[in-house]
C-alpha cells in the first residue's frame, strides 16, 4: 500500500528533512505548511460532501509534512470555516495548529488564494538554522526553490537579510517519483519508508485537523 503523499518526494522537501533530522538545523521549534489555491465556485461546491472541506481535500499534504518534521503533536487545535463567496457554503479556509512541547507547527489550506499555488511554501525553524521552500513545487525554471539561512551567518544584532539559496535539482511530473518507488516496492518486494503505524497516525492527525473527534 502506498498513500499519495507526493510532496515526501519532492526534493526540496527531502533535503529539509535531511537537514533537520541530521540536526543540522538544531531543535526544531516552528513548521508553517501552506497548499493554498484557488478554486471556481463549481470546485468549492463539490468539496461538501468533505468532511473538513478543503483541509480534508488538500491540507491533508500539510498535515504530512508537518508530522514527518516534529513528530506526533501533543494537542490539535483546528480552526476551518466558510468564506460564503460565490453563496457556496463550504468549509473552503483550513488552518490548523499544532502543539508541541517545544514549539508548533501550522497546516493551512485555501481555496480562495488567487495565485495561492505560486505561494505553496514550507518553512522549518530550528535552533541552528531555518530552511524555507518557496514555491513548494516549481518556479518558471520547473524547479522548488530553497532558502537556507544558517546562525552562523548572522551576527549578534544583526538585522539584515541573511541566507543562501540551495539550487534543486529539476521536478518531472510531481508524481514522478512517488510512482516509480511504489513499483520498485512491488516489483522488488522492498520494505516501505513509511509504516503502517506512522501513516494510521498521520490519518488520525488530518481528521483532527478538519475538526473531527477521533
Amino acid at each position: 500500500m502506498q498513500l499519495a503523499y507526493m510532496y515526501r518526494y519532492n526534493p526540496a522537501v527531502k533535503y529539509c528533512l535531511d537537514a533537520a533530522r541530521s540536526g543540522a538545523l538544531g531543535e526544531i521549534f516552528r513548521v508553517q505548511a501552506i497548499m493554498n489555491t484557488y478554486h471556481p465556485p463549481k470546485k468549492r461546491a463539490w468539496m461538501k460532501p468533505f468532511p473538513g472541506g478543503n483541509m480534508f481535500y488538500l491540507g491533508y499534504h500539510m498535515v504530512d509534512l508537518v508530522m514527518l518534521i516534529m513528530g506526533e503533536p501533543e494537542r490539535i487545535i483546528p480552526f476551518n470555516k466558510s468564506t460564503g463567496f460565490d453563496e457556496v457554503d463550504v468549509t473552503d479556509t483550513g488552518f490548523a495548529v499544532f502543539e508541541y512541547k517545544n514549539g508548533i507547527a501550522t497546516a493551512e489550506a485555501s481555496s480562495n488564494d488567487v495565485n495561492g499555488y505560486g505561494r505553496r511554501s514550507l518553512l522549518v525553524c530550528g535552533s541552528k538554522g531555518t530552511i524555507e521552500i518557496r514555491p513548494l513545487e516549481r518556479d518558471y525554471n520547473g524547479q522548488p526553490k530553497l532558502v537556507l539561512s544558517l546562525k552562523e551567518m548572522t551576527r549578534e544584532r544583526d538585522y539584515t537579510d541573511c541566507k543562501s539559496y540551495t539550487p534543486m535539482p529539476p521536478m518531472s511530473g510531481r508524481y514522478d517519483a512517488m510512482m516509480l518507488e511504489f513499483a520498485d516496492l512491488i516489483e522488488n518486494k522492498l520494505e516501505n519508508q513509511f509504516t503502517y503505524e506512522y501513516e494510521l497516525m498521520v490519518q488520525k492527525a488530518v481528521l483532527s485537523a478538519c475538526g473531527m473527534q477521533v
